[in-house]
């Protein structure tokens, strides 16, 4: 999934037309829809039952967190540099996550 999405943002900061863009990133939502079920069942089968209730309200936290430092993020550098930096700059910071994920032992 997040493979997927580092190769569309990277096609996207190639692109100059600004309604194909935005076409390419509607249909990279199907990338998402890969990544996003699989942060709960992780979560759920690496958590024993007795320390779900103690840190499932920080993992629950984590994601809104995650939203706001990673909008904040993009907002700066677009503060700086024209708006398709923006989609290398996320290419580059999903790259790095899914390095960081396919490390992860079970």
């Amino acid at each position: 999934g997040l493979f997927g999405l580092t190769i569309i943002s990277i096609i996207v900061f190639f692109i100059g037309n600004i309604y194909v863009q935005l076409s390419i990133l509607v249909i990279s939502s199907i990338f998402v829809s890969f990544v996003e079920p699989l942060q709960e069942t992780f979560f759920f089968k690496k958590v024993s039952h007795f320390n779900q209730k103690r840190f499932l309200p920080i993992f629950s936290t984590g994601a809104d967190a995650g939203n706001f430092v990673g909008k904040f993020t993009i907002a700066g550098f677009l503060f700086f540099l024209p708006n398709k930096f923006a989609y290398l700059v996320c290419a580059i910071l999903m790259l790095i996550f899914a390095i960081i994920s396919l490390k992860i032992k079970d």
